[in-house]
């Protein structure tokens, strides 16, 4: 079998399965200042995600992405309208709806990898140095406030990474909001027909009811 046909072949893979994504997505979050939806416009306007040190291991700058596939990124978004202790907590202000998505095979090449989930004293023990400490995210169940993270299916890249429109897929809540998001890119250097993709995540709750 030649390369380009294991492509194909796990091309068709991700297509048909419901729990993996072609994509990786980076979600925007509100800040104290500004809302998501602003925070991916700037990020638009910019052409580039910056990275941050929070929560890193090393105090490494990183970008991060989650692989969750659209669907379950809108059950998320839906699950925190709809419960109020879900939406209140900090834990998953970042499924709001709003985000940037490249594709993996291509993010690959440019860095991005999967992180390591696990015991973070352990996995560091084993890397070669500190700079390497933002490939992992600590797993620890048995904690009382029981930490887990896989649930994000998490990638990382380190520094800024920036993009050009039509790597990119944008992602919007509901359709309801394009005007409003189109009236924000008004206000930026950015036309709103230089941003060809655009995805609504209730187009996915909607055919899922169908199923």
């Amino acid at each position: 079998m030649t390369k380009n046909e294991i492509q194909k072949s796990l091309e068709k893979v991700f297509n048909v399965r419901t729990d993996l994504s072609n994509r990786l997505t980076h979600l925007t979050k509100k800040t104290n200042s500004i809302s998501a939806m602003d925070v991916l416009v700037q990020i638009l306007s910019d052409k580039k995600i910056k990275s941050h040190d929070f929560m890193i291991g090393g105090r490494n700058n990183v970008v991060c992405f989650t692989e969750v596939p659209y669907l379950a990124i809108a059950e998320m978004m839906e699950l925190r309208e709809k419960d109020s202790s879900i939406a209140s907590s900090p834990i998953f202000n970042r499924f709001e709806g709003y985000g940037i998505s490249y594709d993996r095979f291509s993010a690959f090449e440019r860095g991005v990898r999967p992180v390591i989930y696990g015991d973070k004293e352990e996995y560091q023990k084993i890397l070669p140095d500190q700079t390497d400490y933002w490939k992992v995210v600590n797993y620890d169940p048995e904690n009382d406030y029981r930490i887990d993270w896989t649930y994000e299916r998490e990638w990382r890249v380190p520094g800024d990474f920036d993009f050009e429109y039509k790597d990119v897929e944008i992602i919007i809540p509901h359709v309801g909001l394009y005007e409003e998001f189109k009236e924000k890119l008004s206000t930026t250097n950015i036309k709103s027909n230089e941003i060809p993709n655009i995805v609504f995540l209730d187009d996915y709750l909607s055919k899922k009811e169908i199923e």
